[in-house]
């Protein structure tokens, strides 16, 4: 979809780990992107290590950097047993921004919302933390909200178990991302 609206290939840097936390009380043992989290400098080595490959390679040239960050549910459930807050998420994902735009120097940071858990439990943590992400984005210049969709792919049946989206839902978060994106950069 990125391609079909900007005419320009991505290449993409997995730099994530999955049941990972933003914050240290959502850390189920994965690691989290806390300044005293372990993924924190691990995802800017991934990239550094990517990029280095890009540039030495004389295929490619890199228009733009951009990170997509798609999280929230570990922190969510930190959030429904009261070990965290909204505004805790909200602070550490100004943080994070700030910290990946110092070290890979980004042009910008989509935030694809979080939604919801099927099984309907844990609705108040799941809320806190798209109200943070969307508090986030309004707050920070380094971030933009990209996709808010995903909190009707319970409901929709697009999830492959309680928390996680099947492809119809990852496909649909990516192509709505991509267009809103798109139009972010101009195209």
């Amino acid at each position: 979809e990125w391609f079909l609206k900007t005419g320009r290939k991505a290449i993409i840097i997995p730099a994530y780990q999955d049941g990972a936390g933003l914050t240290p009380e959502a850390d189920s043992g994965l690691g989290d992107y806390s300044p005293s989290g372990t993924l924190r400098a691990a995802s800017v080595t991934t990239y550094n290590t990517a990029r280095a490959w890009i540039l030495a390679n004389t295929d490619y040239t890199i228009a733009s950097t951009n990170v997509l960050w798609c999280q929230g549910e570990n922190d969510a459930y930190q959030v429904a047993l009261g070990n965290i807050t909204g505004a805790d998420y909200e602070a550490a994902l100004e943080a994070l921004a700030a910290y990946w735009k110092a070290q890979i120097s980004f042009d910008d940071m989509y935030v694809i919302q979080t939604g919801r858990k099927v099984s309907g439990n844990q609705d108040a943590g799941y809320t806190a933390i798209r109200d943070a992400q969307t508090a986030a984005c309004t707050d920070s210049a380094n971030l933009t909200m990209t996709f808010t969709g995903a909190v009707a792919f319970a409901a929709a049946g697009k999830m492959v178990d309680d928390v996680h989206w099947d492809q119809v839902g990852l496909n649909e978060a990516g192509k709505g991302s991509a267009e809103l994106t798109a139009i972010d950069k101009g195209f």
